[in-house]
């Protein structure tokens, strides 16, 4: 609704603390509906709508850990390894912020080979020496197959 009326009608900051205004009268007792709150309703909505694989995994983690993700994470494949890596172990949000900031989801890619599908034993031993050398960027996996 903001987004669509911000690019219909123009909408900007006041009219959003009024509604943020107007939902804390109507629904007097139930939080969530601050300011900063609909800014970051407005953030996730537009940062996760287009993105179908995300959609249904979003509403598994609770939104602190969703704002941590879509703050710290910018790739959509990302973004999918710590919602999935969350629901997994159920980390709380720290720990989160600390899996995030430690890089877990690049180290994760390093780690991953098909070695002991595509090699033999011989090659395998080789291939095992060498992988450990090779970037984060090198290749973007799907998150699915952690």
């Amino acid at each position: 609704m903001i987004v669509d009326r911000q690019e219909v009608e123009g909408w900007g900051k006041s009219v959003v603390e009024r509604l943020s205004a107007d939902l804390r009268q109507e629904f007097p007792g139930v939080g969530g509906f601050s300011v900063q709150n609909l800014w970051y309703m407005r953030q996730f909505y537009s940062e996760y709508h287009s993105h179908e694989r995300l959609q249904p995994l979003v509403g598994e983690i609770a939104w602190a850990h969703n704002l941590a993700i879509m703050s710290k994470c910018k790739d959509p494949f990302e973004r999918e390894f710590y919602i999935r890596m969350t629901r997994k172990f159920g980390w709380s949000k720290n720990v989160l912020i600390h899996q995030i900031d430690n890089q877990s989801y690049e180290k994760s890619l390093l780690g991953q080979t098909n070695f002991d599908q595509a090699l033999t034993p011989e090659l395998r031993a080789q291939a095992t020496v060498s992988a450990p050398q090779r970037s984060a960027t090198c290749w973007r996996g799907d998150p699915r197959q952690l």
